[in-house]
């Protein structure tokens, strides 16, 4: 590979690497510079460089910020991610399991939040189970064949079931914030499958006891301090 194959990250100009490289709109950008970004990014290809320079200051600016290092949290609500609510000081954030060591979480205050909801997503799925039949008693000493035989009877094994629906739930929170339109928390660790009623109920009233606190919050938060 020459000079012309090397790829620039349109932000820092550092040589943006095939495998961690992320397209812009207006070009590429490396996999250092997608680290400072907030995890709440969505679409990258619809965002510029020039845009991504001004989120990255705005996360060093965050990352200093008096909101952060007074922040005391004094409820939290969910389970695997999590809202941690500072009522004292007007301010939340959320937490996820993708960056256990962040330093640097997007802070908001509760008078930035413009509405909240609860968003349930169907989805397929369709688990891989093995099964027997008369091929499986096939002595062959060959491991790769065995391998291949045994994945071909699975499958076989999902084309004959009919196809079976899971269910995520989420809370969406709008913000009126410069660097984001909303922020998603998603509340169920693992697909309930549509099968497990009770798990599905649990998940669902959990879902809209996290968005009726919440709201409540912000609300109260916005009666005392006014909206931001």
């Amino acid at each position: 590979m020459g000079l012309k194959d090397k790829k620039i990250c349109a932000v820092c100009g550092e040589k943006a690497g095939i495998f961690t490289r992320i397209k812009l709109n207006d070009g590429l950008l490396c996999g250092d510079c997608v680290k400072k970004c907030s995890e709440h990014i969505e679409d990258f290809d619809e965002i510029t460089a020039a845009e991504i320079k001004e989120h990255l200051e705005y996360r060093d600016r965050n990352k200093n910020s008096d909101m952060l290092s007074e922040f005391n949290t004094t409820l939290t609500l969910g389970d695997y991610e999590v809202l941690k609510v500072d009522e004292n000081h007007n301010l939340w954030l959320l937490t996820t399991p993708k960056r256990f060591s962040e330093e640097n979480p997007d802070i908001f205050y509760l008078t930035q939040v413009t509405d909240c909801e609860v968003i349930e997503k169907k989805e397929l799925f369709t688990p891989i189970h093995p099964v027997e039949d008369e091929d499986s008693t096939v002595d062959t000493s060959n491991e790769k064949i065995k391998k291949t035989a045994e994945l071909k009877r699975k499958l076989h094994n999902v084309r004959k079931k009919p196809p079976e629906y899971g269910y995520w739930f989420y809370i969406r929170i709008g913000v009126h914030h410069p660097c984001f339109s909303q922020i998603v928390m998603r509340v169920n660790k693992y697909i309930i499958q549509e099968a497990n009623q009770s798990e599905y109920l649990s998940c669902k009233r959990q879902s809209q006891k996290i968005l009726d606190t919440f709201t409540a919050l912000c609300s109260s938060a916005k009666e005392k301090y006014g909206p931001k």
